[in-house]
């Protein structure tokens, strides 16, 4: 009498699940942590172009352009108070300049309390030097802004630069 097995134990079934479950954990947490990184240099690219814009048009419109950041968000406004040129004074209430864009962060600013507001003058330069950096645990790639009166630049920090 010949026996013959068609399928499969128990015991296999429940040891090719179990391995299937910790290879989907194990990709889950390389996953959340991609997404994190991917999330953090997409709002340092995103603030990186609004600098730069910011800076062309107040060259373009010939008229001071401000930059104000807390830790969770940025607002670039456009001196318009009063008519036509401004004053070079940010006025942000009612009937004061003209906000361009505010923007709120899903990742907080580390550096917002000491670097809060800049300008870009009628020519396109920047008033004060400094580092804008992301709060980031995920070793992004780009995770701080260098500006300085003329250039912008976008970097990863090293511990002590934005390099």
């Amino acid at each position: 009498m010949r026996i013959t097995n068609k399928g499969f134990t128990l015991v296999e079934l429940v040891m090719v699940l179990s391995i299937i479950g910790i290879l989907l954990a194990a990709a889950g947490f390389q996953m959340s942590a991609w997404l994190g990184k991917a999330r953090v240099e997409e709002q340092m690219k995103s603030m990186f172009a609004d600098l730069t814009n910011a800076r062309v048009l107040a060259s373009n419109r010939n008229r001071v352009h401000f930059v104000i950041m807390s830790s969770s968000q940025y607002q670039i406004w456009e001196d318009t108070n009063p008519g036509p040129d401004g004053n070079g004074i940010p006025e942000t209430a009612a009937g004061g300049d003209s906000r361009i864009l505010q923007i709120n962060l899903k990742d907080p600013l580390l550096s917002a309390s000491t670097f809060s507001q800049f300008n870009f003058d009628s020519r396109g330069l920047m008033s004060v030097n400094g580092t804008i950096r992301m709060q980031n645990t995920y070793e992004a790639i780009y995770d701080c802004i260098a500006v300085s009166s003329t250039r912008i630049r976008l970097g990863r920090w090293d511990g002590a630069s934005c390099s």
